[in-house]
């Protein structure tokens, strides 16, 4: 019986592409900008582009080690292999601003109100598991969006230092909850990590297919959705009510 629901949060219940590529391609080259334009460091786009490259090493690290490294360590890494000595407080104050400006570009998944709001009226514990290098910006969009009222639990990758890669994400949301993964389902847009980890984790896994190119593996999933509204019925099913 399914007594917890977790859910990813980028892309299964927020939008934002711009706060997808800042998140995981853009920020070093990003806050080399702004560091530029207050006269810190001189660069040109030859040094963009190598830092794009070294900080898309870093999170491949990430992905395969399952060991989280928050932004503005990620940035400071980049910055000192370009051969840039910035203090830390400086870059995270920018790390802070430029997440902070991507808040209006967020926007909520289609019908997500309504399916927290049945799945919670079902008495289901809710938690969000998201992989995320600065925590703070959850919280943010969580709260603009109104959606603080529906989880008991958010566990990010950086707050507890692992990547959806590996299931000790998932576990710490679990205990959280208090149900142990067997009595718990998570659900994602991502099959390498919300499908594949989920059930590393010995949850169930609901992979919200949205179209886009993805190696899958058939039989892996536990059911397969296109819609957030075909989460409840689903539910219910496995339930037996």
């Amino acid at each position: 019986m399914v007594r917890a629901v977790l859910f990813d949060f980028h892309n299964t219940l927020m939008i934002s592409d711009r706060w997808l590529a800042l998140e995981i391609r853009t920020l070093p080259r990003d806050v080399l900008e702004r560091l530029g334009r207050a006269g810190l460091v001189v660069f040109d786009e030859v040094v963009s582009e190598q830092a794009d490259e070294l900080y898309r090493a870093l999170r491949l690290e990430v992905h395969e080690t399952g060991h989280e490294i928050d932004a503005v360590t990620g940035v400071n890494r980049v910055l000192q292999e370009l051969g840039f000595t910035v203090p830390v407080e400086i870059v995270a104050e920018i790390v802070d601003e430029l997440n902070r400006e991507c808040l209006p570009d967020i926007s909520l998944r289609e019908g997500a109100h309504e399916v927290l709001t049945c799945l919670k009226e079902m008495g289901l514990a809710l938690g969000v598991v998201s992989s995320v290098a600065y925590e703070p910006f959850i919280g943010w969009a969580m709260q603009k969006l109104d959606l603080t009222q529906y989880f008991q639990t958010v566990v990010t990758s950086v707050g507890s230092g692992w990547y959806k890669s590996r299931p000790e994400i998932f576990l710490q949301a679990l205990a959280q909850l208090g149900y142990p993964p067997e009595a718990a389902a998570n659900i994602g847009d991502s099959f390498k990590f919300d499908v594949r980890g989920a059930k590393r984790a010995g949850l169930r896994a609901i992979w919200l297919d949205l179209g886009r190119p993805e190696p899958i593996e058939e039989g892996i999933a536990d059911c397969i959705i296109h819609r957030l509204e075909e989460l409840p019925p689903i539910i219910v099913e496995w339930n037996g009510r």
